[in-house]
This record gives structure tokens, C-alpha cells and sequence, in this order.
């Protein structure tokens, strides 16, 4: 079955679930979503996820995450074809996220990132960046937690597209003059990247 295919049947399938869909998500029913939703997510492509989220509230959206870099063209053509549906929206990847403070949570453990910093090295004129996110002390789960907040900053599509190498290193180092607060990572991809 050829990509356009799967994908115009993953959407019939949406449509057709669309009341059962509906009805588990405003009952907060994760696990009927995972069971029903995940399967016909996987046959769009092996490690492509999904999420909803809050993103247009009141209106639900629906986010097809492609997690990595080669998927972006399929869940870009997903959420091209996807039906117009009152109050739904549909997405290609996971957007950046207003929020108020850096706090994760994974693996059972809270990390906040609100003090954190990082260093931006460019290549090819603005075509692509590393990030090195600078640590003042160790964490568990370092490199994961670095990916939940660049992606929380900058939105899954620009940090597979745009962000080479995400590393962590700690404070002592890196000198204190190439850092920058990483709340401020997104608007300095806008300024450094062509």
C-alpha cells in the first residue's frame, strides 16, 4: 500500500471513530485511545506518535509526531489530507508551548530547566545548529530531559529540521560568555538561522 493510501485510510478511520475518539477524549480515557489510536498511527510509519492537546482550546487538536527527522514528510502529508472537521485542528508535529516555567516530568522524576543555559554553535551560514544545553549540577535522564525542553521551546518540526547535534555538558565546562538562558532559545534560532 502506497504512502497516500495509508494515509487516506488512517482519516477514514478517524472519521468513522470520530464519536468514540471524541467521547475518550473528554473522559480523559488514555487507555482506550492508546489501544484504538496507536495502530493506525504505526501504519502511517513505524515510530511516528500521537498526541492531543490543548493547542486551540476550546477546539481539540490532534498531533501526528514524527519524532524523527525522515518522518516529517509523511506526517506533513498526513496532516495535509487530514479532513475539516468542526472543531478539530490537525498538526505535523508537536508545536512549541507557551509556558510559564520550565518543569518536566519523566520517568518519575521532576526537573525544573528554568535556570538552565545553553551554548549555540552555527553552521553553513544559519542552516543548522548544535546546542550544548549547560547543566549547573548532574540530573538523571540528562539527555532526555534536554530534548523535552528544546522541543517545548522551539516545537518538534524546528528541532528536527534545524537543531543537529543536542548535547549536555556541565557549567564548569563551558566559559560563562558563550551562554545564554535557555529561555531565550527560540528567539535566538530566529536571529541565527537563514
Amino acid at each position: 500500500m502506497n504512502q497516500q493510501t495509508k494515509i487516506r485510510s488512517f482519516w477514514s478511520w478517524f472519521e468513522c471513530h470520530l464519536t468514540e475518539i471524541t467521547r475518550a477524549c473528554e473522559q480523559s480515557d488514555t487507555a482506550w485511545l492508546n489501544h484504538a489510536i496507536t495502530p493506525q498511527v504505526r501504519d502511517l510509519g513505524p515510530s511516528i506518535n500521537w498526541e492531543f492537546g490543548p493547542y486551540h482550546n476550546p477546539d481539540q487538536t490532534f498531533v501526528l509526531s514524527p519524532t524523527v527527522r525522515e518522518n516529517l514528510p509523511i506526517t506533513r502529508a498526513a496532516a495535509a489530507a487530514a479532513p475539516v472537521i468542526d472543531g478539530w485542528h490537525f498538526l505535523p508535529a508537536r508545536p512549541r508551548k507557551p509556558l510559564q516555567q520550565l518543569v518536566f516530568e519523566a520517568r518519575g522524576i521532576t526537573v525544573s530547566a528554568d535556570g538552565w543555559q545553553y551554548a549555540l554553535t552555527s553552521y553553513n551560514d544559519g542552516e543548522f545548529v548544535d546546542v550544548a544545553i549547560v547543566l549547573d549540577h548532574p540530573i538523571d535522564h540528562a539527555q532526555l530531559f534536554a530534548e523535552l525542553v528544546v522541543e517545548a521551546l522551539v516545537g518538534e518540526q524546528r528541532r528536527l529540521e534545524r537543531i543537529g547535534q543536542l548535547t549536555t555538558t556541565h557549567l564548569s565546562s563551558t566559559p560563562r560568555d558563550q551562554l545564554t538562558d535557555v529561555q531565550h532559545l527560540h528567539d535566538h534560532l530566529n536571529l541565527v538561522l537563514r
